[in-house]
């Protein structure tokens, strides 16, 4: 659930998606579903994200401080998300996306001027999980595959395509189920779009070199509310004295 910001500063490339007919589906929120989060780092101001569903609980709209993307759904297998500046409501990117049988996306093409700026390829296991990715563009390939262990993601490599230069290794708190339906790894808040969502919630995660140096261990701590959904995340790194603050609203 963690990568939002890390998937998010990483991949600041992706785009937006033209919206469907669905009536007020910005004011839809399912019950049990993410509608806001806030997130801050190091004492920042808090940048608040909005996101609404439409009537078949799928993601419809998603705001940051800057943009809005609107989610288009053609048919089961084509989704086009258009970003448009909150400004002045010009459209400057669209992100054109195949899914899969369940929904899920296995491709990702971002867009402006009509010319493919990134692509992402995604893949999943047969029960959902997500098994790797890989971007590319301006030249250069990302590529992340993870590990799993009964149904989690235990540890993950990073490549330039050709040598694996970072690795993670993850730590979890199975004492609690997790309820907010996201991913490990994501760039829109989604409980389908980027496969099955984590079982349970992260409690450590260490990341090392490709020589096998710790290069940062960050700790994860979380308050809920009475129904067991995340109302507050605290994520601290033990190497590099940094602080990231999440809320959450249902």
């Amino acid at each position: 659930m963690k990568q939002l910001m890390f998937a998010f500063v990483a991949m600041l490339v992706f785009a937006g998606c033209k919206k469907e007919k669905v009536p007020k589906a910005e004011n839809l929120v399912k019950k049990g579903k993410l509608s806001e989060f806030s997130y801050s780092f190091n004492g920042s101001p808090a940048e608040i994200c909005k996101i609404s569903y439409d009537n078949s609980g799928r993601l419809a709209t998603y705001m940051d401080s800057d943009h809005k993307y609107s989610f288009s759904y053609n048919g089961a297998s084509n989704l086009v998300v258009t970003r448009s500046k909150l400004s002045d409501g010009t459209i400057d990117q669209t992100i054109e996306c195949v899914l899969n049988g369940s929904g899920a996306i296995t491709k990702a093409e971002y867009k402006s001027n009509g010319l493919t700026s990134y692509t992402y390829l995604f893949n999943y296991d047969a029960s959902g999980n997500m098994l790797s990715l890989k971007g590319s563009g301006g030249g250069g390939t990302h590529e992340e595959v993870f590990t799993y262990e009964n149904g989690v993601p235990v540890s993950l490599k990073v490549s330039d395509g050709v040598s694996v230069y970072r690795t993670e290794q993850f730590v979890y708190d199975f004492s609690r189920v997790n309820k907010s339906g996201l991913t490990y790894w994501y760039i829109w808040p989604s409980d389908v779009l980027y496969g099955k969502p984590l079982k349970y919630h992260l409690k450590e995660v260490k990341s090392f070199n490709a020589n096998g140096d710790v290069i940062n261990h960050t700790k994860y701590n979380l308050n809920f509310d009475a129904e067991g959904y995340p109302v507050s995340e605290v994520v601290s790194s033990q190497i590099k004295n940094y602080i990231q603050t999440y809320t959450y609203k249902f």
